[in-house]
């Protein structure tokens, strides 16, 4: 494991823990989603690495960001 990657799906857990379900970018059958995808699971079709850039953040290695506003957060595609 390597830590977050783009793709996840994780659950919040109610201490604020990540509790990781799987990859949606990666097949059925990559290590990280072996037994833990939807039976019709299909990945996420390729998307462009350019999409994606890397920023600095103010939190060291090893940090959190937290708030106690948030209750839920939903993503939906």
């Amino acid at each position: 494991m390597k830590g977050v990657s783009i793709g996840d799906v994780v659950l919040i857990t109610p201490d604020g823990a990540f509790d990781y379900l799987f990859n949606i970018c990666l097949p059925w059958d990559d290590p990280v989603n072996l037994n833990r995808v939807p039976e019709d699971f299909v990945p996420l079709e390729s998307w462009d690495p350019s999409d994606v850039h890397e920023v600095e953040f103010a939190y060291p290695p090893g940090g959190h960001v937290a708030s106690g506003s948030i209750e839920r957060l939903v993503f939906i595609l």
